[in-house]
């Protein structure tokens, strides 16, 4: 979704507008990476939404919520505990970057270190949503960034805020065009749609395009072959587009981009030309409408996506199934079947135990030749007679079924084509599942469900008192599924020591540190439940990283090796329901 620097400047002029002086009366988190705020305000768009998804990332007032996973996510409980009942005082972007900051003025007065300000990092895969103290020291964060994941900068509790390293540009607003004709100079080797970006933060590609169209100038021609005019041209598009979002003259508008409507903070001429530019009322409702709708057809693009790679896996099945079928109905390997083994019977007296071969006459050919026939030395030559004539009978009724078989085969393929050609072109999702439902009856198999971030998910779960997921196994081989298909490395892993039982898993979101001693302790008594000695009064559980336990070599299922543990002495629950 199109959301630059630009956007970023118009939305938080909007949401000033509209929400300075206002109340925040809930905090809520309705997907991992989105968070709500319901402020106390008279129109219908008094939800504050900060979204740092990867192609979503955004903030804007909007009258409806994200859809909602239903799961609860721990900066909802922080972010409530210390944002309900605050003032918004001021809000502003930082630079002329995607980087906004609401500052909050603090009324709960038993809060020994509140959060004074809220920080909103938009930039793509690396946005970000904080909690700061009036120091600046961060308190909270929808993201954990570790020194592992990042050289550059980490985000953790109790670090101090260090705004991210998006470039060295200068701030455009305010430039004249003599100063951003030197500033362009400095980077004369680059075409200038890229020494724009280079010069100067928040260019972003479209609005560069927007300034090369205003100055007669393309883009793509390096600043070292632009003559002077030319360069006085651009520093005066550059001007004239800054100084309207410098005194906030917006003008706000929707067109129909090249992947869907799309929306900008004014009009752009360079796209006139393509796309009628409507003009809107307020950018930020024209950002929610278009976010939903960018979800609903990731969500149908998904949802296809399942269903045709579950059709194409069952036309691949019935293709090898008819390749099969092709050679069951060659009669000729049943023939040859039983002539060995009616060659076998002839000189079934000539075979001893522990033979591992048998050369026997040919009865059907007239020039008395051998036939080598392989047996099996552990059995006895009438076992390897009767295995010979068992087989040839089973060639035999396979070939004759197999036309019967391959008719059914290609009508399943049929339908199957039929099937994977309507869903490639539905939107639907009633139309999807109607399709696979369909598909199935020729074959298809339903794929297991995943989770939010993608990973595959068909195990008992329970919900912690913190709101955290818990998974178990309840047998050996659910609990090396439970391993193998859904646990991530930083997920912790519980087990009874010394004694057999089902395995059990905290997703933890990559974010192992956060998970409070209360949850653990939770796994850990599941997990003595699930063991042997679930009547014991207390029971040893280990307890470690998922990355730091494999299976044993050759050993059962179920049988891991693992280091790196910490061990709890926990009293097993009385059910796998009970205090969850």
């Amino acid at each position: 979704m199109l959301f630059d620097s630009t956007i970023m400047a118009c939305c938080l002029d909007e949401i000033a507008q509209a929400a300075v002086g206002a109340t925040i009366r809930d905090f809520r988190q309705p997907r991992r990476l989105a968070v709500v705020m319901e402020l106390d305000l008279p129109q219908p768009s008094r939800l504050l939404t900060l979204s740092a998804e990867a192609e979503r990332s955004r903030i804007h007032l909007a009258a409806t919520a994200p859809k909602a996973t239903g799961d609860a996510y721990p900066l909802e409980a922080f972010g409530r505990k210390h944002l309900r009942g605050s003032r918004i005082s001021r809000i502003r972007q930082l630079g002329f970057d995607r980087v906004g900051r609401i500052d909050l003025e603090v009324r709960n007065p038993r809060l020994i270190d509140p959060v004074t300000s809220i920080v909103v990092e938009l930039m793509g895969k690396h946005s970000n949503v904080l909690l700061l103290n009036n120091v600046g020291t961060i308190l909270e964060a929808m993201k954990h960034i570790t020194p592992e994941l990042s050289r550059l900068r980490t985000v953790l509790p109790h670090r101090d805020y260090e705004l991210p390293p998006t470039g060295v540009g200068m701030d455009p607003r305010g430039a004249t065009p003599t100063e951003v004709t030197e500033a362009l100079l400095r980077h004369d080797a680059l075409p200038l749609g890229r020494a724009l970006s280079r010069a100067y933060d928040g260019v972003s590609r479209i609005l560069a395009d927007e300034i090369g169209y205003r100055a007669g100038v393309d883009v793509e021609r390096t600043v070292s072959a632009l003559d002077p005019l030319e360069l006085q041209q651009v520093g005066e598009a550059v001007a004239e587009v800054m100084d309207a979002i410098r005194h906030s003259r917006w003008s706000p508008v929707i067109f129909e981009g090249r992947k869907g409507p799309s929306h900008y903070a004014f009009p752009l001429a360079h796209l006139s030309r393509e796309s009628e530019m409507r003009p809107v009322p307020s950018l930020c409702e024209s950002i929610a409408r278009h976010a939903e709708s960018e979800r609903e057809r990731g969500e149908a693009a998904s949802r296809r996506a399942e269903v045709t790679s579950a059709i194409r896996s069952a036309l691949d099945h019935v293709g090898s199934r008819l390749a099969e079928l092709r050679e069951q109905a060659d009669p000729r390997p049943a023939d040859e079947a039983r002539r060995r083994a009616e060659a076998l019977a002839a000189a079934l007296h000539t075979v001893r135990l522990g033979m591992d071969e048998a050369r026997v006459p040919d009865p059907y050919s007239a020039t008395g030749d051998e036939i080598v026939i392989t047996l099996d030395s552990r059995r006895a030559p009438g076992e390897n007679l009767r295995r010979l004539f068992d087989r040839a009978r089973r060639l035999q009724e396979a070939a004759r079924r197999a036309p019967e078989r391959q008719q059914t085969a290609e009508a399943d393929r049929g339908a199957l084509e039929e099937c994977l050609s309507a869903a490639e072109r539905a939107d639907d999702p009633v139309e999807l599942d109607r399709l696979l439902r369909r598909a199935e009856r020729h074959g298809a198999r339903r794929g297991r469900t995943r989770t939010e971030d993608g990973e595959r998910d068909s195990f008992p779960s329970r919900k912690s008192s913190d709101g955290y997921e818990i998974l178990f196994g309840r047998n050996s081989e659910e609990s090396d599924r439970l391993l193998r298909e859904v646990a991530a490395s930083d997920d912790w892993w519980f087990h009874a020591r010394d004694h057999r039982g089902g395995h059990v898993i905290i997703r933890t979101r990559k974010q192992p540190d956060r998970v409070p001693k209360r949850t653990i302790a939770e796994a850990a008594r599941l997990a003595a439940f699930l063991s042997k000695a679930r009547h014991s009064s207390l029971v040893p559980v280990d307890y470690t990283l998922r990355k730091y336990v494999r299976k044993a070599r050759k050993g059962s299922p179920g049988l891991h090796i693992f280091e790196r543990e910490k061990t709890l002495m926990v009293e097993p629950l009385r059910s796998a329901d009970d205090a969850f």
